[in-house]
């Protein structure tokens, strides 16, 4: 009489695949070790507890940018021709006053420009993190007191704020993400 197996209809997990949902959980760990380990270096071992939860963006996506700069166009190609046609020699006896009108120079130029164009072809990273939530707890001081009994005393506020500060880059806080 006991179900053996549930369907799951709209749970997170359900639309991963089985190495997403791992490198998931791998990501969690990691950010979960370097924050443990260096809290406890700092309050004492066991003196803190630390957990993470990542949201991953698992989509592929390729991003591609085409950009024109009309102002500073680049030359494709030039053609350049040059016809000479030489001077006739003036007859004999006669001064050589000025050139004959016969000799030719022509000269055609052909310039091709084409605009320059950049284009950026970026692939976006996936199992990127979307969101991180970081839970910690630190347990606070015990000092004896004249009966040799422990007594708690709750951590400084300024001491607080700045373990939580140590919390937010260990763990690549970004607070725009």
């Amino acid at each position: 009489g006991n179900i053996l197996s549930r369907v799951q209809a709209d749970s997170k997990f359900a639309k991963m695949t089985n190495a997403q949902a791992e490198y998931q959980r791998n990501t969690e760990k990691e950010i979960v070790g370097r924050i443990q380990s260096m809290l406890e270096n700092v309050v004492g071992k066991g003196k803190a507890v630390v957990r993470i939860s990542a949201e991953m963006d698992f989509r592929v996506s390729e991003k591609t940018e085409e950009k024109y700069d009309p102002d500073s166009p680049v030359i494709r190609s030039v053609k350049r021709q040059t016809d000479k046609t030489a001077p006739r020699e003036p007859a004999a006896g006669k001064a050589a006053a000025a050139p004959d009108s016969t000799g030719q120079e022509k000269l055609d130029e052909t310039i091709n420009y084409e605009i320059n164009k950049v284009v950026n072809k970026t692939v976006m990273p996936v199992g990127e993190i979307q969101k991180l939530s970081v839970a910690v707890l630190i347990d606070g001081i015990y000092n004896k007191n004249e009966k040799g009994v422990e007594v708690y005393q709750p951590r400084a506020k300024k001491d607080l704020d700045s373990l939580e500060e140590l919390v937010k880059k260990s763990a690549g806080i970004n607070a725009t993400r």
